[in-house]
């Protein structure tokens, strides 16, 4: 009777151990599968983030071309000797702001006119830098640039060269 009990016991070990050895051989490669699912899935998703913003960046490419109207010739002067840079667009234009200076108490204030500046000079621009047209030449419009401040509101302002 104990060998049977002791060969039964020793049978019922060896197929636990068996059992246990299949379910953590299965456990592994069922996380395997859980693992490569979640690196798919976050692939796609990467892939399809990479698409949206290059769509989205050929739309914007698109829609900027279509904000700059440029003249056949330069027109007329804007007003203004002193302007402000508000925002740099990129190494060629900037968006600035017409200044009236105070000689007596060396300030600069704000006025309504904005243009958006054009240079051939690489870098030229960068924020707060205030520009000051020479004597002898002036800020010559060469241009009209649609410019949408925020998504709510926009702007037709003159693109401009600094001239004779």
């Amino acid at each position: 009777m104990k060998q049977i009990l002791s060969f039964f016991l020793g049978f019922a070990l060896g197929a636990m151990a068996v059992y246990l050895i299949v379910e953590n051989r299965k456990a592994r490669e069922e996380r395997a599968f859980e693992y490569m699912d979640r690196f798919t899935d976050w692939a796609l998703d990467k892939a399809e983030e990479i698409e949206a913003e290059e769509i989205e960046a050929e739309v914007y490419e698109a829609e900027e071309a279509s904000y700059f109207r440029m003249f056949d010739k330069p027109g007329d002067c804007v007003d203004g000797s002193y302007f402000q840079v508000e925002k740099v667009l990129d190494e060629h234009y900037a968006i600035a702001r017409e200044q009236e200076y105070y000689a007596a108490a060396d300030k600069y204030l704000n006025k309504d006119l904005y243009v958006l500046f054009y240079s051939e000079e690489e870098n030229k621009f960068y924020d707060d830098l205030i520009i000051k047209i020479p004597k002898g030449k002036c800020a010559r419009q060469i241009g009209l640039y649609d410019w949408k401040e925020d998504i709510f509101s926009s702007k037709t302002i003159p693109i401009v060269r600094i001239m004779k």
